[in-house]
């Protein structure tokens, strides 16, 4: 899904006229902080697609547009990412890590604030089963 993260923020770039990476802090900021509210646009857009309202809630709700909001959030994630240099290398190592402290915190019942880190070996065998569910997801399993 994101194998072209470094094709597509350089797309962005040459559309908007900006490289988030060579601009000051400044500007870093500001660029962050318009592409979240951006964001909170598109998640209050996604969820307007689930029929909350009650006098709607017998219709049927539209999986193509949900796939739509669902990128379109994902595209201004990408982007505040991309503002601080962040790459779909370092989200899926920081994803692994944080489910990992997840799970354990879940299943010991902990659930305080506190910074866990998790053995490299326990991460390993986590990696695996979630390439194993993307595959899954991605059909990757039915070549």
């Amino acid at each position: 899904m994101i194998n072209n993260w470094d094709e597509m923020s350089k797309f962005w770039h040459s559309m908007n006229g900006c490289n988030p990476l060579g601009a000051p802090d400044k500007k870093k900021t500001e660029l962050a902080r318009d592409l979240c509210l951006g964001l909170f646009m598109e998640v209050s857009e996604l969820t307007d697609s689930f029929q909350w309202k009650p006098w709607r809630k017998h219709i049927k709700i539209d999986r193509e547009n949900v796939k739509r909001e669902v990128v379109d959030c994902i595209f201004f994630l990408h982007h505040i990412a991309d503002c601080f240099g962040i790459d779909a290398t370092d989200l899926q190592a920081t994803y692994v890590q944080v489910m990992a402290n997840n799970r354990k915190r879940y299943i010991e019942g902990d659930f305080s604030e506190e910074k866990e880190t998790i053995p490299t070996s326990e991460i390993k065998a986590l990696e695996y089963k979630l390439d194993a569910i993307w595959q899954k997801l991605n059909g990757d399993d039915l070549k």
